[in-house]
């Protein structure tokens, strides 16, 4: 089972062009202040946002604090159940698995060590080539004072992504 992740935020692409060229990738970091193995695999990922090194990708960042680390002594102020949850989601659709930080999910299908740049690189550049949903937005209704209610449309999903949970994550 796959989770697809829809994002309805207006992103800088720095030119007409370019966003034509790069597929937008998710990569995703399960992280906590609690773990000593985490900061590289931060820094890691605060790399690929602000370089953009794979061609053809557009790297969308998230950072994404887990909370099973707050009972061992460190309280993350940025952990989020819903974190936590999604990563066990992950876990749960994946042969074996179980959660781990610091832990990269890429398109919400391959994880591995979130430290891992090169393995990082390989499965970004690997998603470029994935075949992409495509995702519609349309008002589906009045205005209604501060509020609008939108119809969201995916198709050309892949096979495995059909029937699956879509979350769709507001600025």
């Amino acid at each position: 089972m796959s989770i697809i992740l829809v994002f309805l935020a207006a992103t800088v692409w720095g030119g007409v062009a370019e966003a034509s060229e790069r597929q937008p990738v998710l990569v995703e970091l399960f992280t906590s202040e609690g773990c000593s193995s985490c900061p590289p695999a931060d820094a890691l990922l605060a790399r690929l946002d602000v370089t953009q090194p794979i061609r053809g990708a557009r790297v969308i960042s998230l950072d994404e604090h887990v909370d099973y680390w707050n009972g061992l002594g460190w309280r993350d102020p940025w952990s989020a159940a819903q974190f936590t949850r999604r990563q066990n989601r992950y876990a749960s659709t994946s042969d074996g698995a179980s959660v781990y930080t610091p832990e990269m999910v890429v398109n919400g299908e391959t994880g591995f060590v979130g430290s891992n740049a090169a393995r990082a690189r390989e499965v970004i550049a690997s998603a470029t080539h994935a075949p992409q949903a495509v995702v519609t937005l349309a008002r589906a209704g009045a205005l209604l004072g501060n509020a609008v209610s939108l119809s969201i449309g995916i198709t050309q999903a892949p096979v495995s992504f059909r029937g699956q949970v879509a979350e769709a994550w507001l600025p």
